[in-house]
């Protein structure tokens, strides 16, 4: 057979492709192996070539896949996301797939699982003894049969016991292809609660829509936004159709994807995210990919998961920055999912108790359907606020008497208070008090931030780690103090204060990979206790017995540069308040600020996201800032200190802008980062085929010049600021 060409991208920050030649027919999107600079790597078919002009063409040295693994609405969503986000298409195809399948590896759809024997299931407690626990995980096979790898966990039986019970001839390990699983997919229709007048509204009028694909359900905190998307989705599982679930959060899967397992079967869920092993994220792709399983929850890059037949998309907290890539090639999964669920003709439905104001003006200009819900589930009420004033109060770790004596009432009344706090770490800040020496990254231009358990210093930016010294390493006096409060410090003091009360800090250095992956992200307890966490606690959490939220730093944003700060701040107070009260006991926050008097925390007060949003609109639009003007930033980056603001110097004047067309060149908010120094230029119009053009023309100009050698440029389109 004579040779075929074929187009092939490679994932790597490359926008072009490469030709190369097979005697074999291959379809668009299929892996590769071929040759590149003097290795083998896995590429992707872009499409077929008549024959090229061109005199040495390199052989495939390997067709992985006869037919593509991908469907064709998922190939024409690879180019629309490299035409829209300026992204090499080769690194856009290597999110499509798992790293075992990058790596030119196959996905075995057979599967381990162990089975129960004739000898177990007449095994009696009595034969065992003292290995009750060897006893209890029988007790679990007695019920179900047979269990996999996930079951397994689930259950919490452990190698040692599984091993022990095969070794007694209690238990027999088989194969089985995935497909012919015993599982359990019934819906648990017992497990679905009554909607009230209005959830029922939205509901139907979503169901029934033909027109509009684009939802956000806009509702106050504990308003059963939830309760909603999971009857629609039951509708779709009914129909035979699969569902995809965004998360902004890794921590935010564990309690879901049990919720959702207890309605739909606890064999019919995937979890996808970057916490799982290699191969657990290669069996999940798979199992979607082939329609084994029916849904999957997962965080931003579950959105380029080919599905065998994808009928919806739920984004859940919407307005979260987490779904904006920022490292790599730059996109929003927030985005790509409306663009997706558009050229599948599938409905997306985007959650918000604070919805973003792209999504609010995309409302506004009637692109989605807006669905409001203005109360509380069972009639909760919305939690009292309270601005506390700072300025007269002594502090201990960042807490006033008065909130602490607040927080001593609740907790005397049986109940649970979270402190919220949006810093890691001890001591955000170590200063020595005879020579002013404060210890900085040596790969950014940052404060290191002091940990203590173990004793360090850590650069939350490019994960730099040292000892934290005896003495101040510039004058070598033993003066070294510490400033502000992180989450350890403020867990240690609680801890001290409340001697007899649980305190639980919940942050991503607490946490760990392991409680990531389990079902116990936050405590299942309905005992008195305080929580202290981040963001990680800000969204998503139901938690019936907390009554009191403390924010400990409710100023933080509140001065800053960045025209998002407002928006920010608003959507974290607002959706950590939300989390006190939620069902038949009333809640209160207690804001903890030096200016109490700003009227912006008055308006935080009031609860009322809708006002806040409107008036944060109205000033973004008299100003000319998004989402009223399109900004794409160019960013440049090098090892060499002059080298980003002269070629951005040079990209804005090839450009020939008008004033208020740009802003800068100018250094990044932190200049050093990772030992690049790094600077961007903001190109900004309110027509976006004009800022598209424009973008086009800095990637020309890049591919033809030498900026490459010494510069890093690269394009984010929609900004987080």
């Amino acid at each position: 057979m004579e040779n075929l060409y074929y187009e092939v991208a490679l994932p790597l920050p490359l926008r072009n492709s490469f030709t190369y030649s097979s005697n074999i027919k291959i379809s668009n999107g299929s892996r590769v192996q071929v040759p590149f600079r003097n290795r083998e790597i896995v590429g992707y078919v872009l499409k077929k070539q008549s024959s090229p002009n061109v005199k040495s063409i390199k052989p495939i040295t390997k067709v992985l896949d006869r037919n593509s693994l991908i469907d064709k609405p998922s190939y024409d969503l690879i180019h629309w996301i490299a035409n829209y986000y300026k992204a090499p298409i080769g690194e856009i195809f290597k999110s499509y797939f798992p790293p075992f399948l990058r790596k030119g590896k196959e996905i075995n759809d057979s599967i381990d699982v162990y089975v129960i024997s004739s000898l177990g299931k007449l095994a009696s407690k009595e034969s065992f003894g003292r290995a009750k626990k060897q006893f209890e995980a029988l007790e679990v096979f007695q019920h179900k049969s047979e269990l996999s790898r996930p079951g397994l966990k689930a259950n919490k039986i452990s190698k040692a016991i599984l091993d022990a019970l095969i070794s007694k001839g209690y238990l027999e390990k088989k194969s089985r292809n995935r497909n012919e699983l015993k599982t359990n997919k019934e819906l648990n229709s017992e497990a679905f609660f009554e909607l009230n007048v209005e959830q029922n509204k939205i509901y139907k009028s979503i169901k029934n829509s033909s027109t509009n694909l684009t939802h956000l359900i806009f509702g106050v905190t504990g308003s059963g936004k939830t309760e909603i998307y999971f009857h629609l989705i039951r509708d779709f599982i009914e129909k035979g159709k699969q569902v995809l679930i965004l998360v902004p959060e890794i921590g935010l899967t564990p309690n879901l994807k049990a919720e959702i397992e207890r309605r739909f079967g606890e064999d019919n869920v995937a979890l996808l995210h970057s916490e799982m092993s290699e191969k657990d994220r290669a069996h999940a792709w798979n199992d979607i990919n082939k329609g084994f399983k029916s849904i999957l929850i997962g965080t931003r890059s579950a959105i380029f998961t080919p599905f065998k037949d994808l009928g919806l998309i739920v984004v859940d907290e919407e307005h979260d920055s987490s779904y904006k890539q920022i490292d790599g090639f730059r996109y929003s999964a927030r985005d790509v999912a409306v663009y997706r669920a558009n050229l599948e003709k599938i409905p997306v439905i985007m959650c918000s108790a604070t919805p973003s104001l792209e999504s609010l003006k995309n409302c506004q200009d009637e692109k989605y359907c807006l669905h409001k819900l203005t109360r509380r589930v069972k009639d909760a009420r919305q939690p009292k606020f309270e601005i506390s004033d700072l300025r007269s109060s002594e502090l201990k770790s960042g807490l006033t008497e008065y909130s602490l004596n607040e927080i001593s009432e609740e907790l005397s009344k049986g109940n649970q208070i979270l402190v919220f706090l949006n810093k890691k770490g001890y001591a955000p800040m170590v200063f020595c008090n005879k020579c002013g020496w404060t210890p900085e990254c040596s790969n950014c231009d940052v404060s290191m931030v002091y940990h203590i358990n173990p004793k360090r210093l850590v650069c939350h930016h490019c994960g730099t780690k040292h000892p934290m010294p005896v003495a101040c390493l510039n004058c070598n006096e033993e003066s070294l103090e510490f400033f502000h409060t992180g989450t350890e410090k403020l867990e240690e003091f609680l801890k001290e204060y409340f001697k007899n009360t649980p305190v639980i800090r919940v942050d991503r250095e607490a946490l760990g990979k392991e409680q990531l992956r389990s079902n116990s992200v936050l405590p299942d307890s309905k005992e008195p206790l305080i929580l202290v966490g981040t963001q990680i606690l800000a969204k998503g959490h139901h938690m019936p017995n907390l009554t009191l939220v403390v924010v400990v730093d409710a100023d933080s944003g509140l001065f800053s540069v960045d025209h998002k700060a407002s928006e920010r701040l608003a959507q974290l107070l607002i959706q950590v308040s939300g989390r006190a009260g939620r069902e038949d006991k009333e809640g209160r926050v207690i804001l903890q600020s030096f200016v109490p008097e700003h009227p912006f925390l008055e308006k935080i007060s009031s609860f009322d996201y809708d006002r806040i949003a409107n008036e944060i609109l109205e000033e973004r639009q008299s100003s000319k800032l998004p989402p009223f003007v399109y900004q794409i930033n160019i960013h440049a980056e090098s090892l060499k200190r002059p080298l980003p603001e002269k070629v951005l110097m040079e990209i804005s004047r090839s450009l020939n802008l008008n004033d208020d067309e740009f802003i800068g060149p100018k250094p990044e908010l932190i200049e050093k980062r990772k030992n690049y120094f790094r600077w961007v230029l903001t190109l900004k119009s309110e027509n976006r085929k004009k800022i598209h053009a424009l973008a086009n023309q800095v990637i020309k100009m890049i591919d033809q010049s030498d900026y490459s050698k010494n510069v890093r440029v690269g394009i984010d389109v929609d900004p987080l600021n």
